[in-house]
């Protein structure tokens, strides 16, 4: 029984021909499957890397379209702002609004780019470059509005504000051309892939192919390495010239350790010391002489917020604004802070000045002998008037705001009295005279001096008021009194 098992066994096992030919067609078979997935896999990639191709070539020409259209924009608003400030016409503020702000770094999104591709820091200097243009454009259009020219036009004509231009225009060239590499890189992968996807190649240097890629990979890192290395220093000169165009002095700091990693010029000059004795110093030190942060320091609030944070303040004679924001890296992190210090001394002046020449309109026009009024260009209502017009009308100042200039006449020379201001808001200045109707019902007779202005953007109608009435009853009266004895014989 033991003997016929042992034939059984031998007849269902294969035998040493069989397991060869079964070895040799699982070979095949494997070696058939290694060629077919070598050369679909090829074709499959050509393919992509076409596909990948036409449409690097789009985004090409959407990025060299984007940097004509980020030069035109720029030199639309910067006109815009001269325009204003050389006729003096707020017109050209409304230009500029609807035509929108200057646009800032930011990945397409076909573009298929991460934040960490974009040249993190350089963007980030193009952005505050950005802020300080927006900030000196709407300054100068308030001017205008003021009727400031002088002072729109001294804004537009100061090397902080070309210098501002200039690193804005210098860092959005610098973010589109790294834009551009990169696409173009992206280009020359797919190029290569193409090149090398052919089935006639994949067959041929197939067995070759290991050593190709040992000798690129080994040769293409010493080449990577010097590109690299070329790359970084010189997007590492144009960061530092960008850096240095900054008129305010700016700083970046750690957050681990509070010492600052790196400043600018303005910077250096700023605190009159070199660019070594700054580095590793912490600000508080540098600014205020003290080894901790003073009160309200803006960066204490910034870490604590991790919102930009500003704080003015006096150092002498000189007021000092310092803006702290915040430096994320490309997870999200907080490292660190843009320290940004701006010299303010002659804005404060010039907010000093300005308040105190309000104070003295104020007193004036409040003081004034004569009643002073105003009325809505657009409306006819009576936006301010003074003591004297009080007292001319009779009325308190609660009465007279609000109220329509024709209350303030007579019934039947109402209508006259309205069209007649109305023709005189062509002119810069006329002069008419009226009666008035105060509280009690008495009329007055007045001259009024008529002229138009311009008030926080609104038409104003001033009418400047002198009471006439015993002036034109004594003249009167010496008229009456000429008529004797010819005419009234009896006196």
């Amino acid at each position: 029984m033991n003997r016929d098992r042992k034939i059984i066994e031998q007849v269902n096992r294969p035998s040493k021909k069989h397991r060869r030919v079964a070895g040799s067609v699982k070979s095949s078979l494997l070696l058939l499957w290694a060629v077919s997935a070598a050369l679909v896999y090829p074709v499959w990639q050509g393919w992509t890397s076409l596909s990948n191709m036409r449409a690097r070539e789009i985004q090409l020409q959407q990025a060299l379209n984007q940097q004509h259209i980020i030069v035109c924009h720029d030199e639309v608003l910067t006109l815009s702002a001269k325009m204003a400030a050389t006729t003096g016409d707020t017109m050209w503020a409304d230009h500029y609004e609807k035509f929108g702000p200057r646009p800032k770094p930011a990945i397409n999104d076909h573009w298929s780019m991460t934040e960490k591709e974009t040249f993190g820091a350089d963007v980030i200097l193009t952005i505050m470059a950005h802020d300080k243009l927006i900030a000196i454009e709407k300054e100068v259009f308030e001017h205008v509005a003021q009727g400031h020219q002088d002072l729109a036009a001294e804004l537009l004509q100061r090397p902080e504000y070309q210098d501002q231009k200039l690193a804005y225009n210098r860092g959005m060239q610098s973010f589109l051309a790294g834009v551009q590499t990169l696409l173009k890189n992206r280009q020359d992968k797919d190029r290569q892939i193409l090149h090398k996807s052919g089935p006639t190649i994949g067959i041929i240097l197939l067995a070759f192919a290991f050593v190709w890629l040992v000798s690129r990979k080994l040769g293409g890192r010493s080449y990577v390495r010097v590109k690299t290395k070329r790359k970084k220093s010189t997007y590492a000169h144009e960061w530092q010239e960008t850096f240095n165009a900054i008129t305010d002095s700016v700083c970046i700091i750690d957050k681990d350790s509070g010492k600052i990693m790196q400043c600018n010029k303005a910077m250096t000059q700023f605190l009159g010391r070199s660019n070594d004795e700054i580095i590793g110093q912490s600000c508080c030190e540098l600014l205020h002489g003290s080894s901790k942060p003073i009160k309200k320091c803006p960066l204490v609030r910034m870490y604590e917020t991790r919102r930009s944070e500003t704080t003015d303040f006096q150092v002498g004679d000189r007021w000092l604004s310092i803006k702290a924001d915040p430096y994320i890296d490309d997870e999200g992190n907080l490292i660190g802070a843009v320290h940004i210090l701006s010299d303010i001394t002659e804005q404060r002046k010039a907010d000093k000045a300005l308040k105190e020449s309000e104070n003295k309109f104020r007193l004036a026009f409040a003081n004034a002998q004569d009643a002073i009024i105003w009325i809505d260009g657009e409306t006819g209502a009576v936006t301010n008037c003074n003591k004297a017009t009080e007292e001319l009308f009779r009325r308190k100042r609660k009465e007279i705001i609000g109220q329509h200039h024709t209350r303030f006449y007579p019934e039947e020379k109402a209508e006259e009295y309205h069209r007649l201001i109305g023709e005189s808001r062509q002119y810069s200045n006329s002069n008419m005279e009226a009666e008035i109707l105060t509280r009690t019902g008495e009329i007055r007779i007045v001259t009024i001096a008529v002229s138009t202005m311009t008030v926080e953007g609104s038409r104003i109608v001033q009418g400047i008021m002198r009471d006439i009435t015993e002036s034109k009853r004594a003249i009167q009266e010496i008229e009456n009194l000429a008529k004797f004895p010819s005419e009234d014989p009896n006196p």
